[in-house]
């Protein structure tokens, strides 16, 4: 069973070192993307707050729509600090997300629409979890997502099946003999950080594996049988009041 184990865990790590590699590293950068994005763009990241508080969400709403009338304003990133709201806008008549920067004290413009993964961070974002395939016409659309989540199924593999192959390494968890040869000072090394590593690459595994899923299970399952909408004008009413929501909301 042991011997079993270990050659899962081993050919499992091979096939898989590139892309958990990749996984791991932007993973790690995108835990500082606030703050990358700050030393990137500062202009476009960062406000002063001139006013005590914010525009009301309505008039910034108002203010977007004269600005850029061949977009419909599909998300929106509040923020009550001295970061930047970003606006997401939909180009009307075709399914094009794109993202700017607004000030939410005085309500100017700080950069001009671009693709949700035009800054350095969204793209590394996309490379995170779709390895930038899924924007490739000649493959399936979620090509990348899909890849994302079966990768997460190995790391979680990696977690757990190293876990039962050296689940009594525990008795000497902190001991590394340093005077033997290379091969057994590494082999030590990677069994202390795996067993010590394991629960996090088991949670980082589910999580990450459970939103590629969603993804997947939203676009492919969800809407099998639907194109995607194709905005060509709000499709909220005018009597609407955002800031009434967000008002009744706190």
């Amino acid at each position: 069973m042991r011997k079993t184990l270990f050659k899962i865990h081993s050919w499992i790590a091979l096939i898989a070192i590139i892309p958990l590699i990749v996984i791991s590293i932007t993973g790690s950068v995108l835990v500082f993307k606030s703050e990358i994005d700050g030393l990137l763009m500062p202009s476009s990241h960062f406000v002063v707050k001139a006013l005590p508080e914010r525009m009301p969400i309505d008039k910034l709403i108002a203010k977007t729509e004269y600005a850029y009338p061949e977009y419909v304003v599909g998300s929106w990133e509040i923020f009550n600090d001295d970061t930047a709201d970003r606006v997401y806008l939909v180009k009307r008549g075709t399914e094009q997300w794109y993202k700017f920067h607004l000030n939410q004290y005085t309500g100017d413009i700080l950069s001009e629409p671009v693709g949700t993964s035009h800054y350095f961070t969204d793209w590394f974002l996309e490379l995170h979890y779709t390895f930038l395939l899924n924007d490739f016409k000649n493959l399936p659309g979620q090509t990348g997502t899909v890849l994302g989540f079966f990768f997460a199924l190995f790391l979680l593999v990696l977690g757990v099946t190293g876990l039962i192959i050296y689940r009594k390494f525990w008795q000497r968890l902190f001991s590394v003999r340093w005077r033997a040869t290379l091969q057994i000072v590494l082999s030590d090394i990677h069994k202390m950080t795996g067993v010590i590593g394991s629960p996090i690459i088991i949670i980082l595994a589910i999580t990450g594996g459970y939103f590629n899923w969603a993804v997947w299970y939203h676009e492919v399952i969800e809407h099998a049988e639907e194109e995607h909408f194709v905005l060509t004008k709000n499709l909220h009413s005018s009597d609407i009041s955002f800031q009434h929501i967000l008002d009744d909301s706190k």
